[in-house]
C-alpha cells in the first residue's frame, strides 16, 4: 500500500489467479525452390495476444467476471473515482493486441551472390501495445470507464508495408560487397492532449474540428460520474487510435572487404558506409495537441552518413 501526501491510502491487489499473458499464434508457410540454390516463400502469421494483465479500479468488479462491462455511451452504467478504494490487478478481458501479416520472401546463395529479401503486410491492432510508454494502457484501465475513449485502432507505429534486402557478393581475388537495405511505408500514431490542456484549450481551436469532436466532448472524458477531474498526468486520445500517418523511412548500409592470405593467417581490411546517400528519415514524430509543437514535428531522425573502417584477424 501506498499512503500520499495528506493520509490517503491506495492499496494495489490480485485476486489471486491471475493467468499468464499468452499469444495464440497461427502459422502457415509454402516454401519451392524455383531455381538452383534459389526459393521463394510465402508465409502468413496470425498472432492473439489474449489475458493481458493490468490494474483498475476495485468497483469495476465486471473486469474479473462479476457483471457486464459499462456501456461507454450511457453515464449511468459507470463506476465512479470515488468508490475507488484500491486498484486490483486482473486480466483484463477487454485489452487486446492483433498481428496479422503476409510475409514474401526470396532467397539465394547461387557460387557468389547471396541474397535474402523480403516484403511485409501487416496490421497490428488492439488498445494495448508492448510498453507502457506507447501504450497508456495504464491510465486507461485505472480510471475506466470515464476515461477508455478511442481506446481502438492500429498500435504504435504500424506500418503496413515494409521491404528489407540483404546480402552479398564475393568478387574474385577476395574482394566482397555486402548491403542492407530497408524501406517502411508511413506509421500510424495517434494524437493526444492533456486533460488540463484540454480544459483550458479555445473551443474554437481548428484541431478539434480537423478530428471532429469538441472541447465538450473531450472533456467531458477527463471527470469521473462523482465529479472527480482527471488533471495533468492523464491524457486523451484526440482522434482514433493510429488515424495519424507519419512519413516513409527507408535506409542504405554498404560494405566493402579485402582478404589476404599469409600462410595460415587470413587478414581482412573491412570499410562499411551506413546510411549511403544521407537519407534525412524522420525516425519519431510529435503526436501531442496543443504542444509547443505543431502536431507532426519531427523530434528524432535516423542518424546521418557515417564511415567505419576496421579489420579482421582469422588464424
Amino acid at each position: 500500500c501506498i499512503r500520499d501526501s495528506v493520509g490517503s491510502e491506495m492499496c494495489i491487489r490480485d485476486r489471486g489467479n491471475l493467468e499468464a499473458p499468452y499469444a495464440d499464434e497461427f502459422i502457415l508457410a509454402f516454401e519451392t525452390q524455383i531455381a538452383r540454390d534459389t526459393s521463394v516463400e510465402i508465409t502468413y502469421v496470425n498472432k492473439q495476444t489474449k489475458d493481458i494483465i493490468e490494474d483498475t479500479c476495485s468497483n469495476n468488479t465486471w473486469a474479473w467476471g462479476d457483471g457486464e462491462p459499462p456501456n461507454l455511451d450511457d453515464t449511468s452504467t459507470w463506476t465512479t473515482a470515488g468508490d475507488c478504494s484500491f486498484y486490483m490487478i486482473t486480466n483484463f478481458s477487454s485489452f487486446f493486441r492483433d498481428y496479422e501479416a503476409v510475409i514474401l520472401q526470396a532467397e539465394t546463395r547461387r557460387d557468389r551472390l547471396h541474397l535474402l529479401g523480403s516484403y511485409t503486410y501487416s496490421t497490428s491492432e488492439g488498445n494495448t501495445a508492448n510498453g507502457a510508454l506507447q501504450s497508456y494502457a495504464t491510465v486507461l484501465a485505472d480510471y475506466y470507464p470515464s476515461h477508455f475513449f478511442n481506446r481502438e485502432g492500429y498500435l504504435p507505429d504500424h506500418r503496413e508495408h515494409r521491404i528489407k534486402v540483404n546480402g552479398y557478393y564475393l568478387f574474385p581475388h577476395n574482394w566482397t560487397v555486402g548491403f542492407d537495405g530497408f524501406y517502411s511505408a508511413p506509421g500510424a500514431q495517434t494524437v493526444y492532449a492533456y486533460c488540463d490542456t484540454l480544459q483550458s484549450a479555445d473551443p474554437n481551436d481548428p484541431v478539434f474540428a480537423q478530428y471532429g469532436v469538441t472541447q465538450e466532448q473531450l472533456v467531458s472524458y477527463c471527470t469521473t460520474p462523482d465529479g472527480a477531474f482527471l488533471g495533468d498526468s492523464t491524457d486523451i486520445f484526440i482522434s482514433k487510435r493510429g488515424e495519424y500517418s507519419t512519413k516513409s523511412v527507408w535506409q542504405l548500409d554498404l560494405q566493402g572487404s579485402k582478404t589476404w592470405n599469409l600462410n595460415k593467417i587470413d587478414l581482412t581490411i573491412v570499410g562499411t558506409v551506413y546510411n549511403v546517400f544521407d537519407n534525412e528519415s524522420d525516425r519519431t514524430f510529435n503526436t501531442e495537441a496543443f504542444a509547443s509543437r505543431e502536431i507532426g514535428e519531427t523530434l528524432t531522425w535516423y542518424l546521418p552518413r557515417r564511415y567505419e573502417v576496421g579489420f579482421r584477424i582469422e588464424f
